[in-house]
């Protein structure tokens, strides 16, 4: 797993050098991310066998830094934020369809008889949620249902649901962003930046632990469960701590943990 993470940190500056080097004006690579274009050249380093550990390693590396991400989420604070629309867009509208794409990809897996039906329900994975909710639900159908490679078919599609949701946006911004923009700016973190976002790290990893081994040996039934849905566990972790500094009179600066949740 240290060699897939070294690896993932190389292909993303493999994929911003890429962005440096070719002319972005009217270009793909105006809007596609730095992720995307070294996520194409690991798929060739894959198809030739050069990536080194297997596929799992590099699914761990993904899983824990969307993870991470859903902390650093929860520790940014809102502003004066708008729960009613958010609240009515997550409750409603985000499920409403989630259950279409599920539905709509259940009705096909099953009209081709060789595909199991669970294939077409992960669908919402690439056009709804996106690659860490496909892991670890790929992974408890995997452990409970015995549906092999879940957690592989549920990374595919939510990586096409990347490919899709780009490539669907350039056509949208087409005259409007692409064109405008010169050359990608590299990220500068100050030195708080850097200290909050290695207390974020420390903060997962406690986190992992506390349910890995703490409720393991507490509850062993429910543990891969609740690894299953650690990215929410992090997401409300971060909140708490958040208004727990607040009622000490800490307040924690959004624009560094927005910076760290983007990267």
């Amino acid at each position: 797993m240290i060699l897939a993470l070294i690896g993932t940190v190389a292909l993303l500056g493999v994929g911003w050098l890429l962005r440096r080097a070719i002319p972005v004006r009217g270009a793909l690579t105006a809007v596609i991310p730095a992720a995307i274009l070294g996520g194409f050249v690991a798929l060739g380093l894959r198809a030739g066998d050069l990536l080194p550990g297997p596929p799992e390693a590099w699914q761990d590396v993904a899983y824990h830094l969307f993870v991470i991400s859903f902390l650093a989420i929860g520790l940014t604070p809102t502003g004066e934020t708008k729960l009613a629309k958010g609240a009515l867009w997550m409750g409603v509208g985000q499920w409403a369809t989630f259950s279409l794409q599920a539905a709509a990809g259940g009705v096909i897996a099953l009209l081709f008889g060789s595909l199991a039906p669970g294939f077409g329900f992960l669908a919402p994975m690439g056009l709804n949620e996106g690659p860490g909710q496909a892991l670890s639900i790929g992974r408890l159908w995997e452990a409970d249902y015995g549906f092999a490679d879940a957690a592989s078919i549920g990374a595919t599609m939510a990586s096409l649901g990347f490919l899709i949701a780009y490539l669907g946006g350039l056509l949208v911004a087409r005259g409007r962003t692409v064109g405008t923009q010169t050359r990608p700016a590299f990220y500068r973190f100050d030195r708080m930046t850097v200290l909050v976002g290695g207390g974020i790290v420390v903060g997962h990893v406690v986190l992992y632990l506390a349910v890995s081994r703490g409720l393991g040996a507490l509850a062993p039934g429910i543990v891969d469960l609740v690894l299953g849905v650690l990215f929410f566990v992090a997401l409300l972790v971060g909140m708490a701590v958040r208004l727990l500094l607040g009622r000490f009179g800490i307040e924690i600066d959004g624009d560094r943990t927005r910076r760290l949740t983007v990267v």
